[in-house]
């Protein structure tokens, strides 16, 4: 099936088709000269952005003692049991 005549175009130059047709900087020190902090465009997303991060990290470092309080609970349950008797232990935690 062919595009009828008025829909076809011929392509435009300039056509690309490798990265050196594009000048493109292909070694790792050709970095950009874009900076992010000084286009105001965007500025205020980037703020917000970096203060979300921050939060996150301030959230997930306080859940760093999360897995050491829950074995001193458990450790403090099961002394207690032991206490009461072990057939209450035994019966509270399934064994």
């Amino acid at each position: 099936m062919q595009l009828p005549e008025a829909l076809r175009t011929d392509p435009q130059s300039p056509i690309y088709d490798t990265i050196d047709d594009i000048s493109m900087p292909t070694c790792p020190g050709a970095a950009s000269s874009y900076d992010i902090d000084n286009d105001r465009q965007i500025r205020p997303y980037v703020i917000q952005l970096r203060q979300h991060l921050q939060s996150m990290q301030t959230n997930a470092s306080a859940l760093n003692d999360v897995p050491e309080s829950i074995l001193r609970g458990r450790a403090a349950v099961e002394e207690v049991l032991v206490r009461a008797g072990p057939n209450l232990r035994n019966s509270v935690l399934g064994v």
